[in-house]
C-alpha cells in the first residue's frame, strides 16, 4: 500500500521498499522517507501519536535488493529477519516524539502473540489478542500473561483487544487497549490507580502478603499507601483460576488470609478503621468469554431490553466478610474462571468524627471514611453556592478531592443547582491541560448515580429537560456546575475528584 501522495514515488523504489512477502521492507531508505513525512505531520499537522499496525517479530523478506536475505549457491535467496529494521523505525520513531516533547506516550502498535523484544523499549504500548478465542485464559496461559503480558517486564504497556477476558489480563497489570478497561471505569479512577506510589503485588508473586489461599484462587493487588488526606487502600482482584477438567468448573468459596503488617494494616485497627467492600458493581458477564462454560449455561439470565429472544446473565452482588484480627476474607463464591474486586482501606489513627460525625452519620459514614473525611478540612464559606430554595449542601476538601452531601430537605421534589468556585477548589482544568488532566464526579452513597455532563446554560429551555427527571447528579466541569433532581427527603454522597 503506498503511503504517500507524490505520484511515482512507490514505482520508483519499488523494490527497496515493498518485499515479496508483502508489506513495507522498513529498510534504511523507507525510513529515511517516513521519517521526513511524520516530522511534517507532527510539527505541521499537529499529529502527537503514531500508531503502527503488525508491528511484530518475525516478518522475513527475501529482497535481496532491500537488504534482505542472500544468494545461496544454487541461486535460490535465503529468506532473512527484519527484527532489527523494525527496532530501528521504532528508535527513529520514537526520537523525532521526544524532539517534539510529546514522550511518554507518543508511539504504540500491535503485536499479537508476536511481540518484538528487540523494539520494545523503543514503544509505549503494544496491543495484543487480535483473534477470536473460546476461552482465553485457556488460550493465554499463566506462563504466556507473566512473560509477555505483565508490563512491568518490559517498561512497556501491554494492552488487549476485547476478544481477551480483560479481567485476565487485569490479574497482570494489563488492560484493554485503547479504553484501558477496568482500570479506567470511574470506580478505578476513584480509587487512585493513576497515582504514582501504587504498587502491584502480582499473584505469582504475593507470598509476603497472602498467607493462605483457597485451592484454585489465585490473587493480584494494588497497594496504597496511606498520605496526607486519604487513607492506605488495597485492592484484591480474586480469580477462580481452576484449572478443573473440562465440565466440573467448580465454584469455589473465597478464602483468603493476610499479613496486614506487610499490607499495611496498623496493628492496633478495629473493624472500623479497616473497612471492606466490593469495588466494582459491574454485574454482566461476559458471553464471549465466559458462554462456553457449564455453568455459565445452566445460570438464570434475563431477557434484554432490545432484544427478548437475548439472555444476559449477572454475577451475584457480594457482602464480603473481613476479620480484621485474623487478616481472613471471605463471604463470597467466585465462579469459575470469573473474579471479584475487593478493597479494604484503613485509616492510620483513631477515627475521630467530632467535627462530621452527625452530618454524615448512617450509610454516610462507611464511604466517608474511605474516601478520606479524616483528613479533611470544611470548603471555606462562598466557595460553594445553592440558588435560593435550593438543596442543602455540605462540603468538604482534602488534596485532589472535594467531597459533597447534597440534600433535599423539602417535602417537594427539587432541582438543585450548586455552583463551585472552581478555581479556588482547583477543580478547572486548562485548555492546555486538556487530554492529560480531568475531573470526574463519583457517586459514594444515596440514591441514584453521578456522572459527567456538558449541559446546556441553566437560563435556556432544554436545560430543565436534561436533568428534571433524570435519577443522576449531572457535572459540569467548564461551569462548576452539579445539577439534579433531588426527592424529598434525599441525600447523596458524591464527590470530585481531580486527576
Amino acid at each position: 500500500m503506498a503511503k504517500t501522495v507524490e505520484p511515482g514515488l512507490y514505482e520508483y523504489f519499488g523494490a527497496d521498499w515493498q518485499t515479496e512477502l508483502g508489506g513495507e521492507s522498513l529498510n534504511k531508505s523507507y525510513q529515511d522517507y517516513m521519517m521526513y513525512l511524520q516530522h511534517r505531520q507532527v510539527t505541521e499537522g499537529g499529529c502527537r501519536h503514531y500508531y503502527y499496525d503488525i508491528s511484530m517479530c518475525g516478518r522475513i523478506a527475501k529482497d535481496v535488493v532491500a537488504g534482505f536475505g542472500y544468494l545461496l549457491p544454487d541461486g535460490r535467496i535465503q529468506a532473512s529477519g527484519m527484527d532489527a529494521t523494525l527496532r530501528q523505525w521504532a528508535m527513529r520513531a520514537n526520537a523525532l516524539m521526544q524532539e517534539q516533547g510529546y514522550y511518554p506516550a507518543g508511539i504504540s502498535g500491535h503485536a499479537t502473540q508476536s511481540i518484538p523484544l528487540v523494539a520494545l523499549p523503543f514503544y509505549d504500548s503494544i496491543v495484543d489478542s487480535e483473534f477470536p478465542m473460546v476461552d482465553p485464559i485457556t488460550a493465554y496461559p499463566k506462563d504466556s500473561m507473566i512473560g509477555m503480558s505483565c508490563p512491568h517486564n518490559f517498561g512497556c504497556s501491554v494492552s488487549h483487544l476485547r476478544y481477551m477476558n480483560l479481567h485476565w489480563a487485569a490479574m497482570h497489570d494489563s488492560h484493554g487497549g485503547g479504553g484501558g478497561y477496568p482500570f479506567s471505569l470511574p470506580e478505578f479512577r476513584n480509587w487512585g490507580i493513576e497515582r504514582e506510589d501504587i504498587e502491584f503485588v502480582p499473584y505469582w508473586r504475593n507470598g509476603h502478603i497472602v498467607k493462605r489461599i483457597g485451592d484454585g484462587l489465585i490473587c493480584s493487588i494494588w497497594k496504597r499507601p496511606a498520605r496526607p488526606g486519604q487513607a492506605g487502600s488495597a485492592v484484591l482482584a480474586i480469580m477462580n483460576y481452576g484449572l478443573d477438567p473440562e465440565g466440573l468448573e467448580k465454584t469455589r468459596p473465597c478464602d483468603v488470609s493476610l499479613d496486614l503488617k506487610a499490607l499495611g494494616v496498623p496493628g492496633n485497627a478495629g473493624p472500623e478503621r479497616a473497612r471492606v467492600k466490593e469495588l466494582l458493581k459491574e454485574r454482566l458477564l461476559e458471553e464471549r468469554h465466559l458462554g462456553h462454560l457449564k455453568w455459565y449455561k445452566d445460570l438464570e439470565g434475563k431477557p434484554t431490553n432490545w432484544d427478548p429472544k437475548r439472555i444476559q446473565k449477572f454475577r451475584p452482588e457480594i457482602q464480603p466478610k473481613f476479620d480484621v484480627r485474623s487478616g481472613t476474607l471471605t463471604g463470597f463464591d467466585i465462579f469459575y474462571h470469573d473474579q471479584y474486586y475487593v478493597v479494604i482501606t484503613w485509616d492510620e489513627t483513631p477515627v475521630n468524627d467530632a467535627a462530621w460525625k452527625d452530618a454524615l452519620a448512617g450509610d454516610l459514614r462507611a464511604p466517608a471514611l474511605d474516601w478520606g473525611i479524616q483528613g479533611a478540612q470544611p470548603v471555606e464559606s462562598g466557595l460553594v453556592a445553592v440558588a435560593e430554595g435550593g438543596p442543602k449542601v455540605s462540603a468538604w476538601k482534602r488534596p485532589g478531592s472535594v467531597l459533597l452531601l447534597v440534600g433535599n430537605p423539602s417535602d417537594k421534589p427539587a432541582v438543585g443547582q450548586v455552583k463551585l468556585d472552581i478555581d479556588q477548589l482547583r477543580l478547572r482544568i486548562k485548555p492546555d491541560e486538556l487530554f492529560r488532566d480531568y475531573v470526574q464526579v463519583f457517586h459514594l452513597a444515596g440514591a441514584g448515580r453521578a456522572e459527567n455532563k456538558l449541559l446546556p446554560d441553566p437560563a435556556q429551555d432544554d436545560f430543565k429537560r436534561s436533568v428534571g427527571s433524570a435519577a443522576a447528579l449531572f457535572y459540569d466541569g467548564t461551569r462548576g456546575l452539579l445539577v439534579g433532581t433531588l426527592k424529598p427527603g434525599e441525600r447523596r454522597l458524591v464527590c470530585l475528584d481531580r486527576y
